[in-house]
């Protein structure tokens, strides 16, 4: 069967590799299943084992099956290019990620799975990989594997940016993981790639405008003092101190109106508790005059 399945993937007609590659998705959620639950048994004391050959084999089956998957995973990669079935795939896939991140990113390496989808104009594919990797940070309770997943994104910077501009809606989740990746390693993107994101500020998107914002402000603040981030800014050229000036104002005026909406200064269905716009209005024009 599995000899079956690897000959369709390698086809050169177009059918034969859909079919091959959409069954060797569905088999490898299975195996990959089969070989979480044969390390389990593996790391039982050797006591539980009624002899040695019983452990042995097991350790055979389980080598076995670590082989094919890491076969079928290579070959599954032709599917990827049929809008077909493109979105059957990735679910497969990243149902994988979700379920078994320790053998599918620490053991096999494969987090590059995602590269196929996201090269694609599919927008159903590309969505559940976002949704994929917005989950795992919402999630995870591995840091390790976070910081893996964290490392493909920043190394993906561009790739994510083409995703931005070939599916607007999805700006503002975008942005919110390259914020996770950021601040999960402490590595800051391309200052080309901070440009690109800079205009999102103004976007008619409010939860745009504010991942893009936050993400910003990480870039060119993140930790770092005040007094040293003024510092910074001052070694650099006029035009480059003169943006990240503007970044900073925005910034601060943004948390700024953020805490007072959350003191209560927004308005109220209440007019004890409405808001004074007054206040409101010579705040904001605190920062332009």
């Amino acid at each position: 069967m599995v000899k079956l399945i690897l000959i369709f993937c390698t086809s050169n007609i177009d059918v034969c590799v859909m079919a091959g590659t959409s069954l060797a998705s569905i088999m490898l959620l299975h195996l990959c299943k089969a070989m979480h639950h044969m390390k389990q048994a593996l790391q039982r004391p050797a006591a539980l084992f009624r002899d040695h050959q019983e452990h042995d084999l097991l350790e055979k089956i389980h080598r076995n099956v670590d082989n094919i998957c890491i076969v079928m995973l290579t070959n599954i990669r032709p599917g990827f290019k049929f809008t077909e079935i493109s979105v059957l795939l990735t679910d497969h896939v990243c149902e994988m990620l979700d379920s078994f991140p320790y053998l599918l990113i620490e053991k096999y390496n494969q987090l590059n799975l995602l590269d196929d989808i996201l090269s694609l104009k599919n927008k159903k594919a590309v969505q559940s990989v976002l949704k994929y990797l917005r989950n795992h940070f919402s999630n995870s309770i591995c840091s390790t594997i976070t910081t893996e997943v964290s490392l493909y994104i920043i190394s993906r910077e561009k790739t994510f940016l083409r995703g931005m501009d070939n599916f607007k809606s999805f700006e503002s989740s975008i942005i919110q993981l390259l914020y996770h990746a950021c601040s999960d390693t402490g590595k800051k993107l391309s200052d080309e790639t901070c440009e690109r994101i800079a205009i999102r500020m103004f976007s008619t998107d409010e939860t745009t405008v504010n991942a893009a914002i936050e993400l910003i402000s990480l870039h060119y603040t993140g930790n770092a003092q005040v007094g040293d981030a003024e510092a910074d800014t001052l070694e650099l050229e006029n035009y480059s101190f003169n943006g990240k000036t503007i970044v900073h104002i925005i910034t601060y005026c943004h948390h700024l109106l953020m805490a007072d909406i959350k003191a209560r200064i927004s308005p109220s269905q209440e007019g004890s508790n409405s808001a004074c716009w007054a206040t409101i209005k010579m705040r904001i024009e605190s920062f332009v005059i």
